[in-house]
């Protein structure tokens, strides 16, 4: 983010979503509006006070454990079996996400319902970006 606003460009990772890993680094140049996803906006100190709007999706606990596993058991892109899902969300993602991600929703500037079209969540999002940006 430094080299960014210094300079103008940067190299950023990116995610593979199939493998869980980090990608190929990307070269970022000449953008007006950066999205960053994940935690870090939410608790990386140097990175968190250098947002302007952090934004939290929200939603129910059992619509998650469902989207995961249409993701990671009937998905075709990770193709985990049920047992081991469970397992693994029960073991690590939700003690994690009580760890890290559910606290992230009292430091956030908008909180969206991840069950509300995405249209919808989009309009909000964009009305909150113009907000920050007449201030």
């Amino acid at each position: 983010m430094d080299s960014l606003a210094a300079t103008g460009h940067a190299v950023a990772p990116t995610f593979e979503y199939v493998t869980g890993g980090r990608g190929r680094d990307e070269e970022i140049s000449g953008v007006d509006l950066i999205v960053i996803e994940g935690l870090w906006p939410f608790f990386s100190g140097k990175l968190a006070s250098r947002v302007c709007l952090k934004v939290y999706i929200d939603a129910a606990p059992e619509v998650r454990l469902i989207r995961r596993l249409r993701r990671d058991v009937l998905g075709i892109s990770r193709g985990y079996g049920l047992d081991a899902t469970l397992l693994y969300y029960e073991r690590c993602s939700r003690p994690m996400e009580r760890q890290f991600v559910l606290p992230g929703r009292a430091v956030a500037d908008v909180v969206l319902d991840g069950e509300t079209p995405v249209s919808q969540n989009l309009d909000v999002v964009e009305d909150a970006i113009r907000a920050r940006l007449l201030v």
